[in-house]
């Protein structure tokens, strides 16, 4: 029953597609999956008794270290987000989740590449959009101002009233015309 149950998590670990690592208490590199080292471009002899400080996952901000020292001291899980690999790993984004393992540090490692673009790429047109909307809108307040000014002639009201009009019609058709885009975006 063990020997099936070891092969099984043997299977798990190598097929997954975050990156898991394996390191002893003085965080020294002890094992890894095979998705850890073809994104991180590593042969598995080039980081046999490697510090953790010496892969290029886990080298990333000031402080790291001392906080993975933690994680095994307190048994306290970490999750740091952002990583940015170095550029020859290709600009990933990864989120590195970091826990007591057998008094050693066991990591999982996710790109979340995909993720950060599609956030930045939201905050772009979130951006667009609400500059798109600001105008019509401004001009809408502007024109209301004038005919609250103008209430006695009602020729110059429908005058305003028909550019008040024609700023809803191009907001409307801004809005229909994002709306589409979205769509488009998510098929």
């Amino acid at each position: 029953m063990n020997d099936n149950i070891n092969k099984l998590r043997a299977l798990f670990f190598d097929e997954a597609d975050s990156l898991f690592a394996i390191f002893d208490k003085e965080l020294y590199f002890l094992d890894a999956n095979e998705v850890f080292f073809k994104t991180l471009h590593l042969k598995k002899e080039d980081t046999a008794r490697k510090h953790i400080s010496e892969i290029p996952l886990y080298n990333q901000t000031n402080g790291q270290h001392d906080r993975y020292v933690e994680v095994i001291n307190t048994g306290e899980t970490l999750i740091i987000d952002d990583v940015k690999t170095q550029p020859s790993l290709g600009n990933l984004y990864m989120r590195i989740k970091a826990f007591r393992l057998d008094g050693g540090l066991g990591t999982i490692a996710s790109n979340i590449t995909d993720l950060k673009q599609a956030a930045e790429h939201f905050e772009i047109l979130a951006y667009k959009t609400a500059h798109d909307m600001r105008a019509p809108l401004t001009n809408i307040l502007g024109l209301i101002e004038i005919i609250e000014g103008e209430i006695t002639n009602t020729i110059a009201v429908n005058e305003y009233l028909t550019m008040m009009k024609k700023q809803v019609e191009k907001l409307s058709a801004k809005i229909i015309t994002q709306i589409n885009e979205t769509k488009k975006q998510n098929t």
